[in-house]
């Protein structure tokens, strides 16, 4: 699988050309990182020949109030998540804070429509969980 293409030929499906930087083109044995504006960035990598998507989160899981980890929860399986392995997007605590995973399924990354539908739903849930890290 040809990720770092796939990431390339899909950001400049949406225009967004320039999140892949000019003269330098990303390769598949590096992660790809896409800074997405308001100090997001989205991580993407090919992980023991899975395609994983990763976004850092600024909280502490367990520090989380009961009502905001639900809401959580809630975000994370209202919308079907076809495009990623079963399980996925899920929240992990890690040493610097929390983050979204994701591995994207077979079908996500058989081309660039796809995948950009993927990348899509991924951005949006890690945004609504950023969001609601922050009011609790």
């Amino acid at each position: 699988m040809d990720l770092a293409t796939l990431v390339t030929d899909g950001m400049k499906l949406i225009g967004r050309g320039d999140l892949v930087p000019e003269g330098s083109s990303p390769d598949n044995h590096s992660t790809i990182s896409l800074s997405l504006g308001e100090q997001q960035v989205i991580h993407i990598a090919l992980v023991d020949e899975y395609p994983v998507i990763w976004a850092p989160l600024p909280a502490d899981l367990s520090a989380l109030q009961p009502d905001v980890k639900g809401a959580l929860l809630d975000v994370l399986t209202e919308e079907p998540a076809t495009l990623f392995y079963p399980g996925s997007p899920a929240l992990r605590q890690t040493d610097n804070g929390a983050e979204l995973v994701g591995c994207f399924s077979n079908s996500a990354v058989s081309g660039a429509e796809p995948f950009v539908q993927a990348l899509d739903q991924f951005v949006r849930l890690s945004q609504q969980c950023h969001t609601l890290i922050l009011r609790g």
